[in-house]
């Protein structure tokens, strides 16, 4: 190829980028057009008093461009709408862009809305012993603990639970105050144990030369005899351990009760008295169903135990005939094992 055709290759290729640059431009520039014509229209449905139509139109911006502008846009038609806590993160995820011009000329009714937003706002800070467990307020996952900093919630009364594979599911009542702090401490408890299936008879195995054997000694079924009863057992000692635990509880509870805890008989508890009354359910419910469980175990078992077959007497020898001379000279004496 001779200078003249390398020019041409050179001259194609810089004519195919600046096409593609071009129609990129174009692009950029078409979805610059809509995104101003959705938020301009989202504007305008809020002036008009529909906030809800608003939304859809700065959601549909958001999607398309996650400029400050939109972000603020789209916090002030949720405030609207009483959505606080979504409100709350969008408004300070375009106050972060502190430079951008929109942010720079509408700062100051971007931090009024902010004020506003804090008399509907509190934080909840909960600590746990058990590292990794997920917090959830209002079924909306807001932390995991250890937390680093209180989760921003809603203020008022919030149904606050905490999960944790392994340990028994906790839910309390939090009253969080706005603008301020709750702080709530769990205390963990382990599941009880699940019960282990009793291993399973095959029906082939009826037809093999074993299966005589292990029907005549129930085997099987002393097996799960054995294994209910060690799974009764634990239930029960899972019933008396949250007994006793309710029982510290009911304790801490009345300790509390003559300048803080009004009585069971009221209905309204500060926050303390609530969590204690909380976790006094969660432990009578706990050992309710492991003394039940257990008990029922226990009852199988012994029915089990005493329905086992008879051992089966030791096989004898095999019968035998002997004989011999008798007395006499033509006498036959004979005698038998049977």
């Amino acid at each position: 190829m001779g200078m003249r055709g390398g020019i041409m290759v050179r001259g194609s290729r810089l004519a195919a980028f600046a096409a593609a640059m071009v129609l990129a431009g174009r692009m950029a520039g078409a979805q610059v057009v809509e995104v101003e014509a959705l938020v301009r229209h989202g504007v305008e449905l809020r002036q008009r008093g529909d906030d809800l139509g608003a939304l859809a139109e700065f959601q549909r911006a958001l999607g398309r461009s996650g400029e400050p502008r939109v972000l603020a846009q789209l916090a002030l038609a949720e405030q609207a709408l009483g959505r606080w806590l979504d409100a709350d993160r969008h408004l300070r995820a375009a106050l972060l862009s502190s430079h951008d011009p929109w942010i720079v000329r509408n700062r100051a009714s971007l931090h009024q809305a902010e004020e506003q937003l804090e008399a509907h706002l509190g934080r909840l800070r909960v600590s746990g012993a058990v590292e990794g467990a997920e917090v959830y307020a209002n079924d909306e996952r807001v932390a995991t603990l250890p937390m680093a900093e209180p989760a921003r919630v809603a203020a008022g009364t919030n149904v606050v639970e905490v999960r944790a594979p392994g340990y028994v599911a906790m839910t309390r009542r939090v009253q969080v105050e706005p603008g301020q702090e709750s702080r709530e401490t769990f205390a963990f408890v382990r599941e009880a144990p699940v019960p282990t299936s009793p291993p399973a008879l095959q029906l082939g195995s009826m037809a093999t030369p074993r299966a005589p054997e292990l029907a005549r000694g129930g085997d099987a079924q002393r097996a799960l005899a054995w294994v209910t009863l060690a799974t009764g057992a634990a239930g029960i000692g899972v019933g008396v351990f949250a007994l006793a635990r309710r029982g510290g509880l009911v304790t801490r509870y009345d300790e509390h009760r003559d300048p803080e805890c009004p009585g069971t008989d009221s209905a309204t508890q500060p926050t303390v008295c609530a969590g204690f009354l909380d976790d006094i359910g969660a432990m009578q419910a706990l050992a309710i169903g492991g003394f039940v469980g257990g008990g029922a175990l226990s009852l199988l078992s012994t029915v089990l135990f005493a329905t086992l077959p008879p051992a089966e007497e030791p096989a004898r020898g095999l019968a035998s005939v002997r004989c011999g001379g008798g007395p006499g000279l033509a006498g036959v004496s004979c005698g038998g094992v049977f």
